[in-house]
This record gives C-alpha cells, sequence and structure tokens, in this order.
C-alpha cells in the first residue's frame, strides 16, 4: 500500500514537469502527430491547420533538435519535438496495460505495434533523490489580527492582515532523473536516433514554523 501511495505520489509530482534534453538524429525516421502545427493562423490553407483533427505522418530529419518526454499517464507518453523556431510536434506514444513503463527508474521498451508510432523506442530511466543540509532563518509572514472599525452603524471588530516575521527551519529535497532513448525502425537494431535529458525538481520541506511576529 506504501509503495503504491509512494509512485502515485511521484506520478502527480513529475506529470506536469517533462524531461528536457536534445534529440540527436542520425538517420531520418518517420512519426506521426495529432495536432496542428503552432505556427498555424486562420488564413492557413495547410492540410494539417484546418479541418477535423487527424494523424498527420511527418519526418524528422537529421540533425539536433530541442525535445521533451512527458509521462503524460499511466497508459500514455507524449515526445515533444521542436522542429524550428515556431514548430513543435507533439509525437503521442500509447502504453498497452501489460507494458509497464517506468517513470521513475528501470528499463523502457515500447515497440510501434504498442505506441501506435512508426518506431520502436527502447533506454531506460534513473531518478536518484537527496537532502540538503538543515537550513534556518527568518521569513516573511502575515498574520491576522481583529481590529476596532468604526462606521456610522457603531464599532465593531474586522480582520485585518499584518506583515510580520517567523523563524523556520527547513531542507530541501532534490528529485534528479536522467532520460535515455533510442528511436529504432521497427524491428530493427540499427539506431536512428537518440534522446538524452534530464530533468531536476527541488521541494521545500519545512520542519519547523515559528509564530507570525
Amino acid at each position: 500500500m506504501f509503495r503504491t501511495l509512494l509512485a502515485l505520489g511521484f506520478f502527480l509530482l513529475t506529470a506536469c514537469n517533462p524531461i528536457r534534453g536534445q534529440l540527436n538524429v542520425t538517420k531520418a525516421f518517420n512519426a506521426q502527430s495529432d495536432d496542428r502545427p503552432a505556427n498555424c493562423s486562420p488564413e492557413d490553407s495547410r492540410p494539417d491547420c484546418y479541418g477535423p483533427i487527424t494523424p498527420i505522418r511527418f519526418q524528422v530529419p537529421p540533425g539536433r533538435f530541442d525535445a521533451s518526454f512527458e509521462f503524460a499517464s499511466r497508459d500514455s507518453a507524449v515526445f515533444s519535438v521542436k522542429m524550428g523556431s515556431r514548430e513543435t510536434r507533439k509525437i503521442n506514444l500509447n502504453v498497452p496495460k501489460n507494458n509497464h513503463l517506468p517513470n521513475y527508474s528501470g528499463p523502457i521498451s515500447l515497440t510501434a505495434s504498442e505506441s501506435g508510432q512508426p518506431f520502436d523506442l527502447r533506454g531506460a530511466v534513473d531518478t536518484k533523490e537527496s537532502d540538503s543540509e538543515r537550513r534556518n532563518e527568518w521569513q516573511h509572514c502575515t498574520r491576522t489580527e481583529w481590529q476596532q472599525h468604526c462606521d456610522p452603524q457603531g464599532c465593531h471588530a474586522v480582520p485585518v492582515d499584518v506583515p510580520g516575521n517567523q523563524w523556520v527551519v527547513y531542507h530541501y529535497h532534490y528529485t534528479d532523473t536522467s532520460l535515455d532513448l533510442g528511436i529504432f525502425a521497427p524491428g530493427r537494431s540499427e539506431e536512428s536516433a537518440r534522446f538524452s535529458g534530464r530533468r531536476n525538481l527541488a521541494e521545500k520541506v519545512m520542519e519547523q514554523t515559528g509564530v507570525c511576529l
């Protein structure tokens, strides 16, 4: 039960924090996107800029591209590739129930038939956690005071926010994740591209909080 809650907590923490890095393409590969290009305008006549949204097949050419990988949910992931200064293609990956895609640490293997994309994906994700030393300091705070307020209807107490300071003791909890993924033609061992990315999260953990003075 505890492990399940821990895994769920980590998933919720990282779901909106994609792993960013570089995609190094040595051999052009095909992919498909369900999204319209980011630079579409109302007057744009390109087929992928109007009408119903249908999967768009495109090719990623050799080169280096800014990219990100996001574990969107337990049964999907999103691989985003910045193709130009204003265009980012989102490559959606399906994850079948019988294929656990680790978002913390472990090997990753997703075939074309599983993901719905025309390529195989193989690699690994690794996460390390650490804590900073304990720190203490005064920090700004706000306290509520009741003050007497008088008007034509009479006098009564009203709540007023008053700035102050409080003594706190805390530390930072760091979660550093690295992701290394290879993209392969279906059933082939020759690599077409490789994505390497990192995500560094820092959470402030309060240990003691004094009175706001």
